[in-house]
């Protein structure tokens, strides 16, 4: 089973490089609210302390193609995937929902120029970064989880997608890791 898993963990691994060369016209995300009651008493999507945006789905459009980026599961691990797909869904939101969808226009759009990930110790694909001329894309299987006292942990890798941009070289900071 293990070498089943890294045959197809090698495969996205592979799906992702292929980016590389292809101009992205926009991102679209399926956004989750890293606090479900913020200050205001709805669901809260922001905070200076989380450098990144917390997505059930990231969604890069390529002009002539649609692929997603989400996260599968290896028992007790976590890892990013990548689908193509026709369209960005239509995914509606109401007031007060933890989920939204939105056009993610703070994402680098252009020309990937290359692409890097990052295995764990078992193999799974917990970061990537898409190189881009705007940026680099900072993409990593994660999650915020809020604390009693109302502080956030970053827990990394787990089952959402975190996305941070980093201008010029090096990687996105993930605020209070491992909690």
């Amino acid at each position: 089973w293990s070498a089943l898993v890294n045959l197809w963990v090698a495969g996205q691994v592979e799906a992702f490089r292929l980016l590389a060369g292809k101009a992205v016209a926009r991102w679209v995300g399926v956004e989750m609210a890293i606090r479900e009651r913020g200050p205001s008493g709805l669901p809260q999507f922001e905070d200076a302390s989380i450098p990144f945006l917390q997505l059930l789905d990231l969604y890069a459009e390529f002009g002539d193609a649609v692929v997603r980026v989400g996260t599968y599961q290896n028992d007790d691990a976590w890892g990013l995937r990548l689908d193509g797909v026709r369209t960005i869904p239509d995914w509606p939101t109401e007031e007060g929902s933890i989920s939204r969808i939105r056009h993610l226009a703070e994402l680098p759009a252009g020309l990937i120029m290359g692409v890097d990930s990052v295995l764990d110790a078992s193999g799974d694909l917990v970061e990537l970064t898409l190189r881009l001329a705007a940026g680099s894309l900072v993409i990593r299987a994660g999650e915020v989880y809020e604390e009693p006292g109302g502080e956030f942990c970053v827990v990394h890798p787990d089952e959402s997608v975190l996305a941070s941009v980093v201008l010029g070289s090096g990687r996105g900071a993930l605020a209070n890791e491992k909690c």
